[in-house]
């Protein structure tokens, strides 16, 4: 143990002088972030002397730091992507129900003027059986436009 000590305490006063990267001493070593005797150790295998300057540790803080940033972008990145899928799918389904109600309008469109087509035949041929007479009909014609115009109020 007085071996490791000397040779250790040697190198720190050597590294004190001159600019020599960490020493790294692996039995000294604590749990993650402690330091043990001038050692850190961040938890993710990077080492250094303890120094707040060390190069060890700015690279091992550094490298953390810019993980985080990936991962916390990555991270919105997917919510922003789960975001406008929802919002595409929600504009696309109301198109569809628009889609839909505006053919319903136009399939109840075209009843109503087919039902009304066939009560104008209806009442044509029964004219004609009556009456039998262009005269009826033009007559019976000018009626129905004069109770359309009372109904419109126009009279």
């Amino acid at each position: 143990m007085n071996i490791k000590f000397t040779f250790v305490t040697l190198w720190r006063r050597l590294q004190s002088f001159s600019r020599i990267s960490c020493f790294l001493v692996p039995e000294r070593f604590g749990e993650k972030g402690e330091r043990r005797g001038g050692a850190v150790r961040d938890g993710g295998g990077a080492t250094g002397c303890g120094s707040h300057l060390c190069c060890c540790w700015l690279r091992s803080t550094q490298a953390q730091s810019q993980q985080e940033r990936r991962r916390e972008e990555e991270e919105k990145g997917k919510k922003e992507r789960k975001k406008e899928e929802e919002e595409e799918e929600e504009e696309e389904e109301e198109e569809e129900e628009e889609e839909e109600e505006e053919e319903e309008e136009e399939e109840e469109e075209e009843e109503e003027e087919e039902e009304e087509e066939e009560e104008e035949e209806e009442e044509e041929e029964e004219e004609e059986e009556e009456g039998g007479g262009a005269a009826v009909m033009v007559r019976s014609r000018e009626v129905q436009r004069w109770k359309e115009k009372k109904g419109k109020g126009i009279f």
